[in-house]
């Protein structure tokens, strides 16, 4: 349709940890008003019965689709990366909660440490949960454009 062809689109994904029920309802912890993204919260699955979904992680990802490496070249197209772009993704580096945010999140991506780091993020919510009560919610989350 031609219009915001002036903007450049960022997909973040996000991924999610189950524990047993924790919580009736939903639980934030504090809004960072330096990040563009939701805090981690705590809250029934609606899906699964008997668990609390905590999340979201945010994992920047080249796909407009994911799972879908076919996605990459169409990612490409809106990303529109171009010195604009890049100058942005380095005033984003040097503010220290958007980058400790980056490489935090990074973490929670590696599939045997992700739990022990993502543990650290929910005790603030609730502080009785242990390593063994989290598992990585596999095949939950999705992919949005910032």
């Amino acid at each position: 349709m031609g219009y915001s062809l002036e903007f450049s689109c960022l997909s973040v994904a996000g991924n999610f940890y189950f524990t047993p029920k924790v919580f009736n309802g939903k639980v934030y912890t504090v809004q960072n008003d330096t990040l563009p993204f939701a805090s981690i919260h705590g809250d029934p699955d609606v899906l699964i019965k008997g668990k609390t979904r905590f999340g979201p992680t945010a994992l920047l990802l080249p796909l407009l689709e994911r799972y879908y490496i076919g996605t990459f070249f169409e990612f490409l197209k809106v990303l529109r990366l171009n010195s604009h772009v890049l100058f942005v993704f380095l005033d984003l580096l040097k503010v220290n909660d958007v980058r400790n945010y980056i490489f935090r999140n990074f973490l929670f991506e590696i599939p045997i440490l992700r739990r022990y780091f993502f543990l650290k993020s929910i005790l603030k919510i609730i502080s009785s949960l242990r390593l063994n009560d989290i598992t990585f919610a596999s095949g939950f989350g999705e992919l949005s454009p910032n």
